[in-house]
């Protein structure tokens, strides 16, 4: 998730150091100077594996996030063994392409607790303008299922108006939470390395290298970074926010058939996903990984009264299984 401030960087976060500084190409220039945002300022050993790159947070990073986040109680969290294990088996669960990109360009993995949401993923840069990345993991994420966390997230999206209805999203109980981190934070970093989309946020837009026609995740769906193509919009997208973010929930529960009769007939494959083009890439990603690799389902259900009167699988959506194919590469 892509967010313009680290105080509000709640459950899946993107580049918390756009905290108080507006989105703007002119920012890049004072971003990149952060010693945060500065390859110099960490130890980076490419030959150590993913899992050798969990390690405790540098302190200048620490003392960073407590400042923009208000929160004197952020602390360095040693991984168990057990964790560091699942950690180390979800990160092989990854595609291929992931991986590859991680090993050579992921810093390391730093787990804080407690922590405002369940982590996040930064942009590091070196001296000749390549890119890597930092990830900090809330160990949180490893004690709720991927379908709790998911449910939790949709549910964000509505004022309850009504107790007839109630929605919850199946993506199977194989996996933690985690597994969604992984999938959708690694994504970002991808786009950062390798520039699926024309930049990842908006103060890169300063070293975009590609235009959005260049770009075919993008092509067709998108206009701008967080505006799509008419012919990809639908009824209340505008309106959708997330865990209380920009002044949300702003749709009533009671339009839940609305909205989700409107994304199921777009090329977006979550709520979520419609947010902007970034967003869209790694929610894509997300999905296309976790049902056709992982064979789990995804699918939200909207029950009234008990009773399913919605059930809809991004997946079986024949614009974005077409939109799918653009995965295959990464395998």
């Amino acid at each position: 998730m892509i967010q313009k401030a680290f105080a509000i960087s709640l459950f899946i976060g993107v580049s918390f150091f756009c905290a108080s500084i507006p989105a703007s190409e002119h920012d890049f220039e004072t971003l990149r100077t952060h010693p945060a945002h500065r390859l110099s300022s960490y130890a980076f050993n490419v030959s150590a594996s993913l899992i050798e790159r969990v390690k405790p947070i540098p302190a200048f990073l620490l003392e960073e996030i407590k400042k923009l986040d208000g929160r004197s109680d952020y602390r360095n969290y040693e991984l168990s063994p057990a964790e560091k294990k699942e950690l180390q088996r979800y990160i092989e669960l990854l595609p291929p392409r992931y991986k590859k990109v991680m090993r050579e360009r992921l810093i390391g993995i730093y787990a804080v607790s407690p922590f405002m949401g369940a982590g996040l993923t930064d942009w590091v840069m070196d001296d000749t303008g390549e890119m890597y990345a930092i990830m900090i993991i809330n160990p949180d994420v490893m004690k709720k299922t991927i379908s709790q966390w998911l449910t939790y997230r949709e549910q964000s999206c509505f004022i309850i108006d009504t107790e007839e209805l109630d929605v919850a999203v199946d993506a199977g109980t194989a996996y933690s939470a985690l597994m969604y981190f992984l999938l959708h934070e690694s994504a970002h970093i991808v786009d950062y390395v390798e520039h699926h989309t024309p930049y990842v946020e908006p103060p890169l837009k300063a070293i975009a290298k590609f235009s959005i026609a260049e770009r075919r995740f993008n092509r067709g769906i998108w206009l701008e970074y967080a505006k799509p193509e008419k012919s990809a919009d639908f009824p209340l997208r505008k309106d959708i926010t997330f865990y209380g973010l920009s002044n949300g929930p702003k749709i009533p529960l009671s339009k839940a058939k609305e909205l989700y009769g409107g994304v199921s007939q777009s090329p977006f494959a979550t709520l979520y996903a419609s947010q902007s083009w970034a967003e869209d890439f790694a929610e894509s990603a997300m999905v296309y990984h976790l049902t056709q690799k992982l064979h789990q389902p995804y699918r939200v259900v909207l029950k009234k009264n008990g009773k399913e009167i919605l059930n809809y699988s991004p997946q079986n959506n024949e614009i974005i299984h077409r939109r799918f194919r653009y995965f295959d590469s990464f395998y």
